[in-house]
C-alpha cells in the first residue's frame, strides 16, 4: 500500500512482491475427500478434473470430433449434397451403442454387435486379418453428411439411401448363391466368416451403386416450393494428397435444385417419391479417397435402408404400396445377409443371472416381442412378461416415435438383452427370425428406429 515519507516529502510505493502466496490447494498433503468440493466425485481426465455427469458427454464429443477429422480427410464432402463449406456430421450407418450410464455393459454389446456382423461378411476381406473386423465407429460405418442432412435421416427419418429395385433383386439373387456355397465351406473347412467378392465391378462393389435418395414425407423434407441444393455429382472433385484447397465450386451452374418427384404417380409397380429433376432421380455415388480396408460397407446401408422401410411401414397409417414393395425386398436381402450356416456361430457368453430365464421363456420357434422401457423404480435385472409372439411379424402400424436416433435399444432390461443375445445363435431359428431378433438388439424392443416428429408436422399438429 502506499504511503507518504515526511522525511523526503514522498509518496512511496513499496515494491511488489517477488512471489505469491501459495495456492493451498494445490498442497501435497491435501485430501480432496476432507473438502467441500468431495461430493462432486469429481474424475481426472487429462489433467483436468470433471465430475462423472459431464465425462461421459466429453468423451462422446472428443470421439466425435476425431472421427469427424478423419471423414474430412477421405470424404471431403457431404455424400448427399456434396457441400464442403455447410458443418458436418460424422453419421453412423448403423447406430453405435450409446446406453447412459452404462459404460461397461455397452461395451459388451458393442463388441458381441461387432463380432457377430464381422462373421456375417459387413467388412471387406483382405488377406491382412487385422483389417476384417467391423467397428460400429469406424469407417466403414460411417457417411460425411451435413447436419441438417444428418437429421433428415437419422433423428426424423424423412429420407433413406436406396441401391434401386433392380440392384436390390441383383443382390438378392447373388446372395442365394453365395450363402449356398457357404454351408459346405463350413462342414468341410470350417469357414465361419462368409468369403464374398468384394472386388471392382462385382455386385457387392458398393462403389458401383448409383444411390437413389427415397422421400418418405416430402411435406416435411421440403415445404411447398422448396427445393434440394446438390453439387452436380460429375463437379464433386476431391483434394488430392498434393493439393491444398479443394478445386473451387462456386459456379451456380454446378449447383441443382431437386425437388421430390412421383409424388402424384398413382401406378404401384413405379418407383417410391425420391429427389429427382423432372422424371429423372438424383443418383448419386461414394467418392473418396478411403483405402481398401476404410470402404463403406454395403451390409451395413442395407440394414440402413432396411431400418428406414420398416419404420415407414409401422408408423404410417396407409403406407405408399411403391414403399411396401420396396421393403419387401429389402426385407428378402437382409434376411438372407443373416444366413447362417448349421453349426456356425457358437453360443455367447451371458449373464448367469438370465440362464433360468432362458430356459423358462425362451422359445426357438417364435419371436421375442418386448414391452417399451420400465419405469426407474422397476428392477431392471428382471424380465418382462413373455408377449405375443405373432406381434414381430405384423406389419400394422404402431405410433411409438417419441425417443431419438441414440437411444439404440435402451428400453431394454440387461436380462432382455442376454435373452435375445442367447436366443440369436439358436440353430432352429429362421433367417427371418434372426434377422428380427438382431433387429431388437439394434433398436430395442420394437425392432426398428424411433424417430422424433419433424418440426413441420409438430407445427401442423398444434394448429
Amino acid at each position: 500500500m502506499a504511503s507518504y515519507n515526511r522525511q523526503n516529502g514522498r509518496v512511496e510505493i513499496p515494491k511488489p512482491c517477488t512471489t505469491r502466496p501459495r495456492n493451498p490447494l494445490r498442497d501435497a498433503n491435501l485430501d480432496p475427500a476432507n473438502t467441500e468440493r468431495s461430493s462432486d466425485h469429481t474424475t481426472d481426465i487429462e489433467g483436468a478434473s470433471i465430475a462423472p455427469s459431464f465425462k461421459a458427454e466429453w468423451v462422446r464429443q472428443r470421439d466425435a470430433g476425431s472421427r469427424l477429422k478423419k471423414l474430412l480427410k477421405t470424404d471431403q464432402r457431404s455424400f448427399l449434397s456434396g457441400s464442403v463449406s455447410s458443418p458436418m456430421q460424422a453419421a453412423h450407418i448403423i447406430n453405435t451403442v450409446r446406453r447412459k450410464g452404462k459404460t461397461e455393459k455397452n461395451e459388451q454389446l458393442k463388441t458381441f454387435i461387432q463380432s457377430y456382423l464381422t462373421l456375417l461378411g459387413f467388412h471387406k476381406h483382405n488377406d491382412t486379418k487385422e483389417n476384417d473386423r467391423f467397428f460400429l465407429d469406424h469407417r466403414p460405418n460411417l457417411l460425411l453428411l451435413t447436419v441438417g442432412e444428418h437429421y433428415s435421416l437419422d433423428f426424423y427419418g424423412l429420407i433413406a439411401f436406396s441401391p434401386g429395385e433392380c440392384r436390390l433383386q441383383e443382390l438378392i439373387h447373388r446372395l442365394k448363391e453365395d450363402n449356398e456355397k457357404w454351408e459346405p465351406q463350413t462342414r468341410q473347412h470350417m469357414e465361419w466368416q462368409r468369403n464374398l467378392d468384394f472386388s471392382n465391378g462385382s455386385p457387392y462393389d458398393v462403389y458401383t451403386i448409383d444411390w437413389e435418395v427415397l422421400v418418405f414425407y416430402p411435406q416435411d423434407f421440403l415445404a411447398d416450393g422448396e427445393t434440394f441444393s446438390a453439387l452436380d455429382v460429375t463437379r464433386r472433385s476431391l483434394r488430392q494428397p498434393q493439393q491444398q484447397l479443394l478445386p473451387p465450386t462456386n459456379d451456380e451452374d454446378s449447383w441443382l435444385r431437386y425437388s421430390v418427384i412421383g409424388l402424384n404417380d398413382s401406378d404401384a409397380t413405379h418407383p417410391p417419391p425420391r429427389l429427382g429433376r423432372g422424371s429423372v432421380p438424383l443418383t448419386i455415388r461414394l467418392n473418396n479417397i478411403r483405402t481398401e480396408p476404410d470402404r463403406v460397407s454395403l451390409f451395413a446401408m442395407m440394414i440402413n435402408l432396411h431400418s428406414k422401410l420398416m419404420a415407414y411401414q409401422r408408423t404410417t397409417p396407409n403406407p405408399d404400396p411403391r414403399f411396401t414393395r420396396l421393403f419387401t425386398l429389402a426385407d428378402e436381402l437382409v434376411d438372407l445377409i443373416f444366413y447362417r450356416p448349421a453349426g456356425v456361430f457358437p453360443g455367447y457368453p451371458i449373464d448367469g443371472r438370465a440362464a433360468d430365464i432362458q430356459q423358462a421363456e425362451l422359445d426357438e420357434n417364435a419371436d421375442v416381442t418386448m414391452a417399451m422401457s420400465p419405469s426407474s423404480s422397476e428392477d431392471v435385472s428382471t424380465p418382462r412378461p413373455p408377449p405375443d409372439d405373432e406381434a414381430m411379424d405384423s406389419d400394422e402400424p404402431t405410433d411409438e416415435c417419441s425417443s431419438d436416433d441414440d437411444s439404440d435399444g435402451s428400453d431394454l432390461t440387461e436380462s432382455e438383452y442376454n435373452i435375445l443375445i442367447a436366443r440369436q445363435s439358436l440353430p432352429s431359428l429362421t433367417d427371418r427370425q434372426r434377422q428380427r431378433n438382431f433387429m431388437k438388439i439394434l433398436f430395442g424392443a420394437q425392432g426398428y428406429p424411433s424417430f422424433k416428429p419433424s418440426p413441420t408436422r409438430m407445427a401442423d399438429a398444434s394448429e
